[in-house]
């Protein structure tokens, strides 16, 4: 797991660093520092929705990427997007079975998540091979 380098910015790009297996944060940032612009909020290191669709979907090839606001039932590889009580928006990683927390990377991964889910990102890996039998596509 990755942690995040402070508790106020950069789950996002340690939710991509999970998501691609990357071996730290650092490697992660190396890749989304050239698009900033694009990819993160001005002078943050955080990020929308549609800002982490537009990475994974650079960062992530030979994936169909998905996004929106209610998690499907069937989703492998996703970020997704909480909200917490006082409304602290934080991205999650998710590996099909485990959510991966950046801010409680040395507690490990869990069942289940205590927070709202904003929105989410999914990465499906069957529309390379059939798109009419990908459930992200239909």
């Amino acid at each position: 797991m990755i942690k995040q380098p402070s508790d106020a910015t950069g789950c996002g790009v340690a939710v991509i660093a999970m998501l691609r297996r990357e071996k730290d944060f650092r490697s992660a940032m190396d890749l989304v520092e050239p698009n900033r612009d694009r990819w993160l909020r001005r002078g943050t290191d955080n990020m929308t929705i549609p800002q982490m669709k537009a990475a994974l979907e650079e960062l992530m090839p030979g994936f169909h990427v998905v996004s929106g606001r209610k998690m499907p039932s069937r989703v492998g590889l996703a970020a997704i997007y909480v909200e917490t009580k006082n409304l602290f928006k934080h991205w999650i990683a998710f590996d099909g079975t485990r959510y991966f927390d950046p801010l409680s990377a040395a507690k490990g991964s869990t069942l289940r998540i205590n927070r709202r889910v904003a929105g989410y990102v999914a990465l499906y890996a069957c529309c390379s091979e059939d798109p009419a039998t990908c459930e992200g596509c239909s």
